[in-house]
């Protein structure tokens, strides 16, 4: 117990600013919050002027502000004075005020006003005239608040201080506040029944991509399975329907329907990831850098992220296709991963990356010394890491939807894909026969579906990691 406690107070204090941040989030992040406000009832009666809460919890009557936070603020350097001001003003109003200092290192003190402060909303809710529901909602979530808050301290009496550490020692300690965070989000991740079927669905189509070479080179016969040549004399007409030997039956030409199935899964996982992964890393890298330097830079990739905006990716991917005919998976994937991020990924992460830098640890970061490299890559970037994992998942479901597309119009010459599959399907029944082989058109077609959902299931669990207001209460 001593070392699990050890180890979680060395994550929270091996970080600065946005550690204590990422503390607040683990104690309060189940209550609404308000950013950076400057309520009517706070303000200075020499001045008249509004002083500013970085954060403001209504539900709990809690207001935390931090002290040396922003450079350049006239309410944010006065003195002990100052501070006795604010202190008293929003207990004048019901609400506890909890200082953090974002430039120093204990952070044991703020914990325990933040557990006093839940006390004393815990019993201002249980006294209040209010619905039961309310009470039932509210008292249970500011125990585990309060619960939560408890450990760390525990937690932080008994481990020694990180500062004092050597660099080698800085770096074991960031990878277990790193591995600690990773727990934890999949703590959240699996509360979503849909998310652990995405997870299981797409493990699934990665053993269907290995399972063809495997069943190739042990089960299978070259001459009736291989997925361009194969066929099976000891069968009289094509399309067969299922049987013993084909699970699946044969298509048009007498191709084993499995065989082509599975051999297809790989040309599908290869377009969904470079997709994904493509439209994350630009539309990441252009939100953030229009975030971040503003004015001239924000406009020009703002008009370039409109552009691309209005152009319709599948289509795009068709006249590319036609244009290209021998364009492979990944060379799709990337191309359309370009398209989707330059536009609406770059639009979306540059929206939560201006969220991002009006929070207080960019400031504190600034104060400190911080040039744009090191707020970025520091403090920015891992802030956008969530949004950019849900993206990742999004687009790998229209990815995937329009190289099907593509495939089926025939504009390509990438034969092993389930959109090709229909394709030659449907391309084939008359040539041959006018029969209708549903053997071969329903199980691409589910394994689209399938696939699509899995990651969008993917998404919505990713979704509750990063938006705390979404998890399960």
């Amino acid at each position: 117990m001593r070392g699990r406690k050890v180890g979680m107070a060395e994550g929270f204090l091996s970080q600065t600013v946005d550690s204590k941040l990422d503390v607040i989030e683990r104690v309060l992040g189940e209550f609404i919050v308000l950013d950076n406000v400057m309520p009517d009832w706070l303000v200075d009666p020499k001045t008249g002027r509004r002083l500013v809460i970085d954060k403001l919890y209504p539900e709990l009557g809690i207001a935390i502000r931090f002290k040396g936070a922003l450079e350049g603020r006239g309410d944010r350097s006065k003195g002990a004075d100052h501070d006795k001001l604010v202190a008293d003003l929003c207990r004048r109003a019901g609400f506890a005020l909890v200082a953090v200092d974002a430039g120093g290192d204990a952070f044991s003190q703020t914990l325990a006003e933040m557990r006093t402060a839940l006390s004393a909303a815990a019993r201002r809710v249980a006294q209040q005239r209010v619905a039961r529901e309310v009470k039932l909602d509210l008292l249970p979530r500011i125990a585990s608040a309060k619960s939560t808050c408890q450990r760390l301290l525990e937690a932080m009496a008994e481990a020694p201080s990180p500062y004092r550490a050597g660099r080698w020692q800085r770096r074991r300690l960031r990878l277990r506040a790193r591995w600690r965070r990773f727990k934890e989000g999949w703590q959240v991740f699996a509360q979503s029944r849909l998310a652990l079927l995405g997870v299981v669905l797409i493990v699934m189509f990665g053993l269907m991509s290995i399972a063809h070479p495997v069943l190739m080179s042990t089960v299978w016969s070259f001459k009736i399975y291989n997925p361009d040549t194969g066929f099976d004399e000891s069968l009289m007409m094509h399309p067969s329907p299922p049987s013993a030997g084909h699970l699946l039956g044969t298509d048009v030409v007498g191709r084993d329907v499995l065989s082509l199935l599975l051999v297809s899964t790989t040309s599908t996982f290869v377009v969904g990831l470079t997709a994904a992964v493509t439209t994350a890393g630009i539309g990441t890298i252009l939100g953030v850098i229009s975030a971040y330097f503003k004015g001239i830079v924000d406009v020009i990739l703002g008009r370039l992220a409109d552009v691309f905006l209005l152009l319709p990716a599948p289509i795009v991917m068709v006249i590319i296709g036609a244009k290209f005919y021998e364009i492979r998976p990944a060379m799709f994937g990337l191309i359309y991963g370009l398209i989707a991020g330059v536009g609406g990924a770059a639009i979306v992460m540059r929206s939560h990356a201006l969220t991002v830098m009006t929070k207080p640890f960019i400031g504190a970061a600034r104060v400190a010394g911080g040039g744009a490299r090191h707020i970025i890559l520091t403090h920015v970037v891992p802030h956008m890491l969530p949004l950019a994992a849900v993206y990742m998942m999004v687009t790998v479901t229209g990815a995937v939807v329009a190289d099907g597309f593509v495939s089926f119009l025939g504009v390509t010459r990438v034969h092993h894909n389930w959109g090709t599959m229909i394709y030659m399907a449907l391309a084939y029944k008359g040539l041959i026969n006018d029969v209708t082989p549903w053997n071969v058109l329903i199980p691409p077609s589910v394994a689209f579906s399938l696939f699509a959902a899995a990651f969008y299931f993917i998404s919505r669990g990713l979704h509750k990691v990063a938006e705390p207001r979404l998890r399960e209460r």
